[in-house]
Protein backbone atom coordinates (compact mmCIF):
# COMPACT_ATOMS: atom_id res chain seq x y z
CA UNK A 1 0.00 0.00 0.00
CA UNK A 2 1.44 3.02 -0.94
CA UNK A 3 2.01 5.84 1.75
CA UNK A 4 3.88 8.99 2.61
CA UNK A 5 3.78 8.20 6.23
CA UNK A 6 5.97 6.19 8.05
CA UNK A 7 5.71 2.48 9.43
CA UNK A 8 4.54 3.54 12.45
CA UNK A 9 1.84 5.27 11.61
CA UNK A 10 0.15 2.46 9.79
CA UNK A 11 1.08 0.67 12.99
CA UNK A 12 -1.16 3.37 14.68
CA UNK A 13 -3.88 3.36 12.22
CA UNK A 14 -4.13 -0.47 12.58
CA UNK A 15 -4.42 -0.88 15.78
CA UNK A 16 -7.16 1.74 16.32
CA UNK A 17 -9.14 0.49 13.56
CA UNK A 18 -8.49 -3.45 15.20
CA UNK A 19 -7.08 -4.63 11.77
CA UNK A 20 -4.04 -7.28 12.21
CA UNK A 21 -1.25 -5.60 10.60
CA UNK A 22 -0.12 -8.72 9.29
CA UNK A 23 -2.99 -9.16 6.71
CA UNK A 24 -1.83 -6.22 4.85
CA UNK A 25 0.22 -5.98 1.85
CA UNK A 26 3.30 -3.69 2.26
CA UNK A 27 3.59 -1.36 -1.27
CA UNK A 28 5.84 1.26 -2.15
CA UNK A 29 7.12 4.17 0.20
CA UNK A 30 7.19 7.57 -0.77
CA UNK A 31 8.84 10.95 0.97
CA UNK A 32 5.82 12.75 0.23
CA UNK A 33 1.83 12.93 -0.38
CA UNK A 34 1.64 13.47 -4.47
CA UNK A 35 3.44 10.72 -5.80
CA UNK A 36 1.55 8.70 -2.67
CA UNK A 37 -1.71 9.57 -3.85
CA UNK A 38 -0.77 9.24 -7.27
CA UNK A 39 -0.11 5.62 -6.69
CA UNK A 40 -3.55 5.37 -5.18
CA UNK A 41 -5.79 6.37 -8.54
CA UNK A 42 -3.06 4.66 -10.68
CA UNK A 43 -4.41 1.17 -8.81
CA UNK A 44 -1.15 0.65 -6.60
CA UNK A 45 -3.37 0.36 -3.48
CA UNK A 46 -4.57 2.20 -0.64
CA UNK A 47 -3.02 5.47 0.66
CA UNK A 48 -3.17 6.98 4.03
CA UNK A 49 -2.48 10.51 4.31
CA UNK A 50 -3.40 13.55 5.51
CA UNK A 51 -6.76 14.77 4.78
CA UNK A 52 -5.29 18.30 3.55
CA UNK A 53 -3.15 16.61 0.93
CA UNK A 54 -6.26 14.55 -0.48
CA UNK A 55 -8.57 17.59 -1.26
CA UNK A 56 -7.75 18.26 -5.22
CA UNK A 57 -8.18 14.49 -5.80
CA UNK A 58 -11.47 14.26 -3.83
CA UNK A 59 -13.24 16.89 -5.09
CA UNK A 60 -12.03 16.11 -8.95
CA UNK A 61 -13.31 12.72 -7.96
CA UNK A 62 -10.24 10.69 -8.71
CA UNK A 63 -9.97 9.42 -4.80
CA UNK A 64 -12.56 8.35 -2.47
CA UNK A 65 -12.19 7.90 1.68
CA UNK A 66 -12.42 4.78 3.71
CA UNK A 67 -15.07 5.35 6.15
CA UNK A 68 -12.57 4.88 9.28
CA UNK A 69 -11.66 7.14 12.13
CA UNK A 70 -9.02 9.04 12.20
CA UNK A 71 -5.66 7.98 13.52
CA UNK A 72 -4.39 11.38 14.97
CA UNK A 73 -6.84 14.44 14.96
CA UNK A 74 -3.66 16.40 15.40
CA UNK A 75 -2.05 15.20 11.70
CA UNK A 76 -5.82 14.54 10.45
CA UNK A 77 -4.69 11.01 8.30
CA UNK A 78 -7.05 9.10 6.29
CA UNK A 79 -7.23 6.29 4.10
CA UNK A 80 -8.04 6.90 0.45
CA UNK A 81 -8.40 4.71 -2.47
CA UNK A 82 -9.48 4.92 -5.97
CA UNK A 83 -12.81 5.54 -6.55
CA UNK A 84 -13.41 3.29 -9.16
CA UNK A 85 -11.52 0.70 -6.99
CA UNK A 86 -13.71 1.59 -3.92
CA UNK A 87 -15.94 -1.61 -1.96
CA UNK A 88 -18.70 -1.35 -0.08
CA UNK A 89 -16.98 -2.48 2.93
CA UNK A 90 -13.96 -0.74 4.09
CA UNK A 91 -12.40 -4.11 5.40
CA UNK A 92 -12.74 -5.57 2.06
CA UNK A 93 -10.90 -2.55 0.85
CA UNK A 94 -7.86 -3.42 3.26
CA UNK A 95 -7.85 -6.93 2.29
CA UNK A 96 -7.22 -6.23 -1.12
CA UNK A 97 -5.45 -3.11 -1.35
CA UNK A 98 -7.70 -1.81 -3.89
Amino acid sequence: MPHAETADTWDRYLKKISYPSSALRHGPVFSNADPTLRAAISGMGIALTRSSYDAEFLSAGALRKLPFPKVDPEFNNVLVCRTVSYKKSPFENLSTGF
